[in-house]
């Protein structure tokens, strides 16, 4: 900061210097420098008075009057200009400088009939002064320029450094999966030995002195070891778990194909004519996300560039519709940022969402979430905790945390399923019971994946047809190795899913509750998702004279073409 206040400085000593220096009563060089500096935004404030006044020591007060009014136009025109951000009007506060000075000796040969030389002279001195004011512009901004040297990044090294440590990841997660053996060994050896002339416990030195007291204590000893090769296969299961992550993590990481020279070449030329500044670039292929761009960008002569125009040029030399993600800047500025450019989506969704609470509670069971934490998938978690009230809402609560939290950091839906219930498993407290509803829809390709571990029906809406995606398995928590339902359904324009949970159905009077809903959502005609989540609630209310004996919750998702 010191040594760029320092560099203003000197260059308004040379101004002041410049300012005194004429010829013949002419002074391009103070003008020229002028305009030049305020150009470049050399404390403009301080740049005028500092002129003026080493122009007033050497000039007649009828040349210093012509030049400070040519300051003052140079300044005007230099400062309306700047609202050219594309670069176009850079050269107007220069040649606003050399028509005044010339303009001025025109209007002097108009009005006193000067000699004509005089005004030749004011012609060539117009053109000196927008000469000069170009030159000195040059020599200003390259005084100004920050000398320090920024190494660009190559992104082919990042992706080298991956390679190298490629091997690494894959001895964690083999050692991950040894530990995970082990553990599920010990579960399988431990099978338990009881002496059968055991008279004596060990537990606070009590004698067992009848056969009733030795049953009691059998039991509650293969309770407890059976609870403890539960947990010891749980503990295993999450072990394989991360195993599987960190193998997941590498093999993603490598998976990729970078472009070739000549669009990284193209993409870079287009951006040098935008006036944007690349200091590294780096295109790659990924088979589930498509085309990425990563960029370290900045903007010359301080100019503010929109990061969807900067995507509107790369999707003209990828021949894809690109834009910036969610995480990168809205606007480049003259500091290098990093940004990262994504291959846009075909879909789009709305979600919408109606609950009720069971007759006589305060609090709902049910718990929900929409997640999009990446650029191509939609989320809807949905779940329902055993019971009702304060401690049902804790569990579904939990659940969907999890789920949040093991989606956005990109693991895939099976692995948070399987984590979340060993995590409820091995858990010391109340033995915890919730269900899991997971719809994932990728919005490139409009392929929705369903998971479902003891959930209610989800429902597929499509004009005048509805499909029913049903689930067979328990809810989460009862076992330490958990079964879930899958299914994948393509989606088109104008689409709907319906999710709902246990209470939802439960609510319908009859025995065919399911066909009942299904008739519902057919007989909706709203296209908001909210509104549709409301009325599908509020006809199972109608049939349920408004009695609710659990908690409901409708959740309604739309999917539309962009």
């Amino acid at each position: 900061m010191r040594k760029e206040i320092g560099k203003k400085v000197l260059l308004h000593v040379v101004g002041f210097a410049m300012a005194g220096i004429s010829y013949f009563g002419y002074c391009p060089l103070g003008l020229a420098y002028f305009a030049a500096a305020y150009k470049e935004k050399v404390m403009r404030l301080l740049l005028f008075p500092v002129m003026f006044i080493g122009m007033s020591l050497f000039m007649e007060p009828l040349q210093l009057a012509k030049y400070g009014l040519c300051m003052i136009v140079t300044a005007t025109v230099s400062s309306l200009m700047e609202i050219g951000k594309d670069g176009t009007f850079s050269k107007m506060g220069s040649g606003a400088a050399g028509v005044c000075a010339a303009a001025m000796e025109y209007v002097n040969y108009l009005f006193h009939g000067s000699d004509v030389y005089k005004l030749y002279m004011g012609l060539g001195e117009g053109i000196l002064v927008f000469t000069l004011a170009e030159i000195f512009r040059l020599g200003i901004r390259y005084i100004m320029k920050e000398r320090k040297e920024i190494k660009p990044v190559e992104m082919s090294e990042v992706f080298d450094y991956r390679y190298k440590e490629r091997e690494k990841m894959e001895g964690i997660a083999k050692a991950f999966k040894s530990l995970a053996s082990t553990f599920t060994n010990i579960s399988d050896n431990g099978a338990i030995m009881m002496n059968p002339n055991m008279g004596e416990s060990m537990a606070g030195g009590m004698v067992l002195s009848s056969p009733n007291d030795f049953a009691v204590m059998q039991k509650m000893n293969t309770m407890w070891h059976n609870k403890l090769c539960e947990n010891r296969l749980a503990i295993a299961g999450q072990l394989n778990e991360m195993a599987h992550i960190i193998s997941g993590v590498a093999r993603d990481t490598y998976q990729v194909q970078e472009a070739s020279v000549s669009l990284e070449e193209k993409i870079m030329k287009e951006l040098k004519g935008m006036q944007i500044k690349v200091q590294g670039l780096d295109i790659i292929e990924r088979s589930d996300k498509g085309l990425e761009v990563y960029a370290s960008i900045s903007s010359k002569r301080d100019r503010c560039i929109m990061t969807k125009d900067v995507a509107a040029v790369i999707s003209g030399v990828c021949g894809k519709k690109m834009v910036a993600s969610k995480d990168s800047k809205v606007v480049v500025y003259k500091d290098y940022c990093p940004v990262m450019f994504v291959e846009d989506v075909n879909f789009k969704v709305l979600y919408g969402v109606s609950r009720r609470i069971k007759t006589g509670e305060r609090i709902s069971g049910d718990n929900f979430a929409f997640i999009e934490g990446n650029e191509n998938k939609a989320v809807i978690a949905l779940s329902d905790g055993m019971g009702s009230g304060l401690l049902a809402s804790q569990e579904s609560e939990m659940v969907i945390e999890l789920i949040e939290q093991f989606m956005e950091a990109g693991f895939c839906k099976e692995t948070a399923a399987r984590m979340i219930n060993s995590s409820m498993v091995t858990n010391s407290g109340t033995q915890l019971y919730s269900t899991i509803d997971i719809s994932e829809i990728d919005l490139r390709t409009g392929i929705c994946e369903f998971l479902k571990v003891g959930a209610a029906a989800t429902y597929i809406k499509r004009g005048r047809w509805v499909e029913t995606i049903q689930s067979t398995s328990l809810p989460a928590g009862m076992f330490e190795q958990v079964e879930f339902d899958t299914t994948a359904k393509k989606l088109y324009d104008g689409d709907y899913i319906i999710m709902v949970s246990d209470g939802t159905i439960d609510c319908i009077t009859g025995e065919n509750k399911e066909s009942e809903l299904k008739n519902i959502i057919l007989n909706t005609a709203m296209e908001n998702p909210k509104d549709m989540s409301e009325y599908i609630i509020e006809e199972i209310l109608k049939r349920s004279d408004g009695h609710i004996p659990d908690d409901m919750t409708v959740l309604v998702t739309g999917v539309w073409k962009k």
